[in-house]
């Protein structure tokens, strides 16, 4: 099911009747057509959305303003809004809110504000709707692209994105960043916000591509204040009390209407003004209350009471107050109508003047009297509030007023009830948000909702806390018979499967993947396919392959049985993997290209869970020397994951440091392997730690690092620990044969291997076998025992020819090359010299994709700082433009000195354009 479409966020706000207007400002939109994005940027209150929204009803009707005409004319111009007519297919907009947080939600209301623009959006938007929850945000925003990319470009289309600062979530600028990097000619973006956004201003700002209003910009001018007070407000103020007054408030809009209201019941125009000073809070608060207390006590009351919405109607207004006996005779509806009349800060969502929304700062000013005047009523209004609107097919506006209320009982049976829903429309999200609102001991009443808050842990590998929610839900279910329940038994040992697993601790996985077999009667599909897809882990890292391959089979069998397609193809990759580890590359890579089909929506779109299969035929590819292919799968992979978490990634990141280490870019490698690392400090997961700290060891060996990798191996000794499953520590071994053999010691290094070749061969692990082989190869070379070496390198060579291996070989480096080289020059090879000959040649570095400073040497946001420090800015002035701690700036400065190997500013900006970073 699609994300429900809440029309009033795709409605232009109506222009006030008593609007200025602002031919300064709109002249300057009309000039940023020209550039990709307009960002107008300011506090709360300086009418950001009201120039916005004029302008671009100005510009729907084609009457534009006369550009010769006076500025102290032009707040004169009072055009006809009455005959203003909007064309759909030229502006489109969407005000957005915390919703908008959850991808899911957001794609789906930008998706339908852009479908005004192209019909072709349109005519596919129920298929794309019907997807989103499913998808990540960039192929869908590339399916928007593609579907404006023909469109003419004069006129430009016009997409406004109103109250950006309320969007938090990464994955979402993300997407907004896509749609700016790709922006179709015909289209120009306009961002509203209080806040700079985390997008690449800093570039587009640098590439001309950047219109900015700021706070500045946006103060109203003298001539403006003068219009305003005294042409709209009706005020005849003086030049002075107009001057004193604009001063006072500094231009600012909300603060000058806040005035003019306060100023029609004074006497002395001129003595009132002179009490106004401060900042605009101060300022705020003084004229509201000042506002508040010159209404009716029954529309204060009002005001009050129906602050706690985010948006009003009259039937929820009248089930907030239930017609209070304060209140006359008068219903909702007209208190609503006159509070717009009297421009009391209230705004119409929609052209039937249904929904509303007040100011947000005139929201918490009413708040903050509320809880002043009446601190026990505001539970009590929001469980009014949650009630009405869970009766009225509105849910999670009820859940969030039911949590407000403190009525977690309410709360937790409507998220109850949604939690199957809200989990179809992929708002994963939403609906952790909800969960950790709710105490634990309402959680552990609702066994689902507890085991689903605890998979929500474990998808962000938060081990520590999915073990306590375990904990305190076996020792706190009620009634407690509940817990040989099948399902839910079953359920919290498949979790810690799981949990075991990405702690390293392969005997407490394989136990509770027994234990879950013990659970014949589960019903439920999902529970059923977890269990099936836990007995892979054990015997992998057991290294038993004929029972990890069977247990792949099973429980791709039981997945697809129960319609469960995220386990089927999470599985089938498992089932590829140990595949690779029995040594059949071929067989690996056509189950990758069999589970790419089934990760792909209904309407063809691939879904997050591709992006696992694409990384994992990228493996494949890479020891295949085929290298193009397989940065081209990697990219897919770490862009269809980045909605699942980037952790999901990290195999890929450790294929990609080998991958930039080929491609003759070991910068890039080692801020690669960086970058991982500072992935996994911010799990609790030792299995990630371990392998991140295995691929560093091998990049410091490939690099000539012997130090390092020397003190890794010295570590590994004195930690070894027999509880480790093999598969660990085969790694490990082979990573410390490496480490003897570049250190010169190879009778150590045969030693440690011997063991290695007997348990690869006995538990059919031909990959590792290969590795060991080769490595002992080159063990005996470096004892200068020919003989041995090319007899141990020959068998190596019989077993990876029929299955294509190249890496294997190749990334041991000029050791390899040179007993290669010995071999092919004696014909010692045999039957695989031709092979021998293929290997050689892939020993040629192969040149990076991409240009090397910009692939892998600086972030983009150190790019964006970098390019600041050249235009001469201090950190603070840094700070301001990018909106980020001072601290944080000379963190950026650091890592940039770091990476561009300098002490100066001056130093890193000649590096930088040396590197053509700039």
């Amino acid at each position: 099911m699609p994300a429900p479409i809440l029309t009033t966020k795709l409605h232009i706000p109506a222009p006030r009747p008593n609007l200025v207007v602002r031919l300064r400002l709109l002249t300057r939109l009309n000039e940023g057509l020209t550039s990709k994005l307009t960002l107008v940027c300011a506090p709360a209150g300086f009418g950001k959305t009201t120039l916005v929204s004029h302008w671009l009803l100005t510009k729907a009707e084609g009457k534009g303003l006369n550009p010769l005409t006076r500025a102290g004319d032009e707040a004169k111009i009072q055009p006809s809004f009455a005959v203003f007519s909007l064309q759909p297919s030229r502006v489109a907009w969407l005000s957005l809110d915390d919703g908008d947080n959850d991808p899911a939600h957001f794609m789906s209301h930008l998706v339908a504000a852009l479908a005004k623009l192209a019909p072709e959006i349109d005519r596919s938007i129920k298929e794309i709707l019907a997807n989103t929850a499913l998808l990540p945000a960039e192929p869908l925003v590339t399916d928007l692209i593609n579907a404006m990319a023909d469109l003419p470009p004069d006129p430009p289309l016009v997409f406004v994105l109103d109250d950006y600062h309320l969007l938090t979530a990464t994955p979402v600028h993300q997407a907004v960043t896509f749609l700016l990097d790709h922006l179709p000619p015909a289209l120009h973006l306009v961002i509203t916000s209080r806040t700079d956004p985390p997008l690449p201003l800093a570039r587009l700002r640098a590439r001309g591509q950047l219109t900015e209003l700021r706070e500045a910009d946006l103060r109203f001018t003298l001539d403006e204040a003068a219009a305003f007070l005294n042409q709209m407000m009706h005020l005849n103020l003086s030049a002075a009390d107009i001057a004193a007054l604009d001063a006072s408030t500094e231009g600012w809009a909300a603060g000058l209407q806040l005035a003019g209201l306060s100023l029609q019941n004074q006497p002395d125009y001129s003595a009132f003004l002179q009490t106004f000073h401060g900042s605009h809070r101060h300022i705020f608060d003084y004229l509201a209350a000042e506002v508040l207390k010159q209404q009716p006590a029954h529309i204060q009351t009002f005001l009050q009471q129906t602050s706690v919405l985010k948006r009003l109607t009259a039937p929820l207004c009248d089930a907030v107050l239930e017609n209070s006996a304060e209140f006359p005779p008068i219903s909702s509806q007209e208190i609503l109508d006159h509070l717009e009349r009297a421009n009391l800060f209230i705004i119409p969502l929609d052209d039937e003047r249904r929904w509303y929304r007040y100011h947000h700062l005139f929201a918490e000013f009413l708040q903050t009297c509320l809880q002043q005047t009446q601190p026990d009523l505001a539970p009590e209004l929001h469980h009014r509030a949650a009630t009405w609107q869970a009766r009225h097919g509105l849910p999670a506006n009820a859940v969030r007023h039911a949590l407000a209320a403190g009525d977690f009982d309410l709360a937790a049976e409507l998220i109850d009830q949604e939690a199957d829903q809200v989990m179809k429309q992929g708002e994963l999200i939403t609906l952790r948000e909800w969960l950790e609102a709710l105490p634990l001991d309402h959680l552990h009443t609702r066994p689902g909702l507890s085991l689903l808050y605890g998979w929500i842990l474990l998808f962000n590998l938060q081990t520590d806390e999915a073990e306590a929610l375990l904990t305190h839900l076996s020792e706190h279910l009620a009634p407690p018979a509940e817990l040989t329940h099948a399902d839910i038994a079953a359920e919290m040992a498949a979790m810690r499967v799981w949990i075991a697993i990405f702690r390293g601790d392969p005997v407490s996985s394989a136990a509770f993947a027994q234990q879950t077999q013990e659970y014949a009667e589960v019903k439920s599909p999902f529970v059923r396919s977890m269990i099936a897809m836990n007995q892979i882990f054990p015997a992998m890292l057991s290294g038993d392959v004929p029972a990890a391959l069977q247990a792949c089979a099973d429980a791709v069998q039981i997945s697809r049985e129960a319609g469960n397609i995220l386990v089927t193809v999470v599985s089938m990759c498992q089932q590829a993997e140990v595949t690779v580890m029995a040594g059949q590359l071929h067989r690996a890579a056509d189950i990758y290209r069999q589970a790419l089909p089934l990760a792909l929506s209904p309407s063809g779109q691939p879904l997050p869970t591709a992006g696992v299969v694409h990384i994992g035929l990228s493996l494949v590819l890479y020891e295949w020397n085929d290298l193009e292919a397989a940065a081209r799968h990697l990219a897919q992979g770490f862009e269809l994951t980045k909605q699942m978490g980037e952790i999901v990634s990290l195999d890929g990141y450790m294929l990609q440091v080998r991958l930039k280490q080929s491609q003759g870019d070991p910068a890039g490698a080692a801020e690669v392997i960086r970058h991982a690392q500072m992935l996994v400090e911010q799990t609790s997961t030792d299995l990630d730690n371990w392998m991140v700290a295995i691929q560093q060891t091998r990049l410091w060996l490939r690099q000539g690092n012997l130090e390092a990798a020397g003190r890794w191996a010295q570590d590994y000794i004195a930690r070894a620990n027999a509880d480790t499953s093999y598969m660990m520590r085969e790694f490990e071994e082979l990573t410390l044969a490496r480490v003897y053999i570049a250190q010169n010691r190879p009778a150590e290094a045969l030693a440690v291997l011997l063991p290695l070749l007997q348990t690869t061969e006995q538990w059919g692990r031909i990959t590792a076998l290969i590795e060991t082989l080769a490595l002992q190869a080159l063990a005996y070379q470096a004892q200068n025992d020919l003989p041995r070496a090319v007899a141990a390198l020959t068998s190596a060579l019989i077993l990876a020819e029929p299955e294509g291996y190249i890496h294997i070989f190749v990334d041991e480096g000029e050791p390899m090359q040179q007993l290669l080289q010995r071999m092919k020059a004696h014909e010692a090879g045999g039957r695989v010299n031709s092979y021998i000959q293929k290997l050689l040649q892939a020993f040629i570095p192969h040149p990076s994709p991409l240009p090397y400073p910009h692939s892998s040497l600086l972030s983009e946001r150190e790019v964006e700082v970098l390019q600041l420090i050249a235009e001469g800015m201090s950190n603070q002035q840094i700070a301001e433009t990018l909106v980020i701690a001072i601290g944080t700036v000379k963190k950026h400065l650091n890592n940039i000195y770091d990476k561009l190997q300098v002490r100066s500013r001056t130093q890193a900006v000649a590096r930088a354009r040396e590197l053509q970073l700039l």
